[in-house]
């Protein structure tokens, strides 16, 4: 399969976004949104949990980067199972895991796969803080994020170092096994 969306994970059944911080070893910011839960999909033939909400706000992608979890080079184990931890690809293409992922998960674009709101994904800054999402990608020495002004309003890059309460990390969990 190499595309396919299997619903909602609650964090007491994987992992809350405080515990992994924890593990991680994400200390920059303000924590938010712990019991948010994950969203489960089948992606390119790889199993991601991707964090429904932003577990962090006032985060720097310096920060995320620093501790192995921006392009999965962390890994780390859960219930007996191994997972890289990472950000989704953001660029505003079609072949993005963002576009794919995030748009599938919102009620008002295809596929339809599920039907929430851009305050249930907290991609609008109209719901607080951390509405932007880090994402892996670059653009030329700034790097990528997406939201703040809806689930597809919104693809912008910022300084690596920059944490304003915007700037947002949301996890990718990719099971290795």
């Amino acid at each position: 399969l190499d595309l396919g969306y299997f619903g909602f994970v609650a964090a007491n059944e994987l992992i809350t976004g405080n515990a992994l911080a924890s593990n991680v070893g994400i200390t920059e910011g303000t924590a938010q949104f712990s019991d948010a839960g994950w969203l489960k999909w089948v992606h390119a033939r790889r199993i991601l949990f991707v964090a429904k909400k932003t577990f962090r706000h006032s985060i720097s992608w310096n920060h995320i980067n620093s501790k192995g979890a921006v392009y999965g080079t962390k890994t780390i184990s859960i219930g007996g199972k191994s997972y890289k931890v990472r950000l989704l690809t953001g660029a505003d293409t079609s072949g993005s895991e963002w576009n794919t992922i995030m748009y599938g998960a919102h009620q008002g674009y295809a596929p339809p796969w599920d039907n929430y709101n851009d305050q249930d994904l907290h991609t609008d800054s109209a719901h607080g803080s951390g509405s932007y999402s880090w994402c892996q990608e670059a653009d030329g020495s700034n790097r990528v994020r997406r939201g703040n002004s809806g689930v597809a309003n919104y693809s912008g890059a910022r300084a690596p170092s920059y944490t304003d309460d915007h700037a947002g990390w949301r996890p990718c969990l990719e099971l290795v096994n």
